[in-house]
């Protein structure tokens, strides 16, 4: 069953320790598509003070969250906005979406490209 509740619930329980140690969780009220009567909903992970973390810092709670949300929910799309100025946003999106991305599967795989991703400001993840 989707709704605020729970995916705040779930982000809050697979994120916790990540909050404990300074890092933020939104989670933005939801969307509607013009296609759809679905909502989509986004959550979306920062540091305090705009601070700059890692993929290291993060993928071991990271991981299991977007392993759980990915069974539960239809993941949309997931985000990396960079402090890099030349790459202000690399999109992590599912298969076939085109552009830039790099896949759920790869965060789920750990793929070695995941490991040189730093100076990220904030991550978006949006699901129905």
């Amino acid at each position: 069953n989707m709704s605020y509740e729970n995916i705040k619930k779930i982000s809050e329980e697979y994120l916790i320790y990540l909050t404990d140690i300074g890092f933020t969780l939104d989670i933005l009220k939801p969307m509607f598509r013009f296609d759809s009567t679905n909502p989509i909903y986004s959550i979306e992970l920062y540091k305090e003070n705009s601070e700059e973390f890692n993929w290291e810092e993060i993928k071991y709670d990271f991981i299991p969250f977007i392993e759980f949300i990915s069974e539960k929910y239809i993941i949309d799309d997931i985000s990396l906005y960079l402090g890099n100025p030349y790459m202000s946003k690399m999109h992590i999106s599912l298969p076939f979406s085109g552009g830039r991305s790099v896949s759920v599967n790869d965060i789920l795989d750990d793929k070695s490209s995941m490991r040189f991703i730093k100076d990220i400001k904030s991550i978006k993840i949006r699901v129905r």
